[in-house]
């Protein structure tokens, strides 16, 4: 996870943004969505697929968030701690701001945006418990 941050910084350095916002889910492994730093960039896409590969296979969340969808300021990375469960942890969560820490996941947003009728059932769906990252127009960042 520090290699991943270093590098992150390092991109940064270079392209003074980490690319376009990507909302907390699952890293990329493809160019879906386009330009994601998580998969464009090879040096950071290998580092996830080597903390999926080292923690069992299990999915790693990302996120870039940022004043707009085109310039991320800040992210996130987190993955399940080896052993525990893939969807409610607890996760090791690397970020922006130099969080280095242990995070659970975040099952009450979306249950109480479903009960508040701030989404569909059909829109919260695919949403699962994991940690929220935050990201999109919003700051990444380890809760």
């Amino acid at each position: 996870f520090r290699q991943v941050a270093g590098e992150m910084e390092l991109s940064y350095s270079q392209n003074y943004d980490y690319g376009p916002s990507y909302v907390s889910a699952v890293c990329p492994t493809s160019s879906n969505p386009p330009d994601s730093i998580f998969y464009t960039d090879p040096e950071i896409s290998s580092m996830i697929v080597a903390i999926k590969a080292a923690n069992g296979g299990k999915n790693v969340t990302c996120a870039a968030g940022g004043t707009t969808m085109n310039s991320a300021q800040t992210w996130a990375v987190a993955a399940p701690l080896r052993g525990s469960d893939p969807l409610n942890g607890p996760f090791w969560c690397v970020d922006s701001a130099g969080n280095n820490k242990i995070v659970h996941a975040d099952t009450g947003g979306v249950f109480n945006a479903l009960a508040l009728n701030l989404v569909s059932v059909a829109e919260a769906a695919p949403v699962v418990p994991r940690p929220n990252l935050g990201g999109g127009l919003s700051p990444a960042v380890c809760p």
